[in-house]
């Protein structure tokens, strides 16, 4: 289990996934949990479009490492 700011949940779950299927031998169960309370949570008004941005494009660039590594 890994544990992270709610924000790089998926992220970390995909590098994580993508290391663990490329080098370990054994099969391992994953997962990533998010750490932010709920009272946390961005708001409309702190809501970052960028980042957004910034974390889809990161999440799309793992799924092609993830093809990268199925061939």
């Amino acid at each position: 289990m890994a544990i992270t700011d709610n924000r790089y949940c998926n992220r970390q779950f995909l590098q994580l996934a993508g290391l663990l299927l490329s080098g370990c031998p054994v099969p391992v169960g994953l997962d990533v949990v998010g750490c932010r309370d709920d009272r946390d949570i961005v708001t409309l008004d702190e809501y970052d479009p960028f980042q957004y941005l910034q974390d889809l494009i990161s999440i799309l660039d793992w799924i092609e490492r993830f093809r990268d590594i199925k061939q």
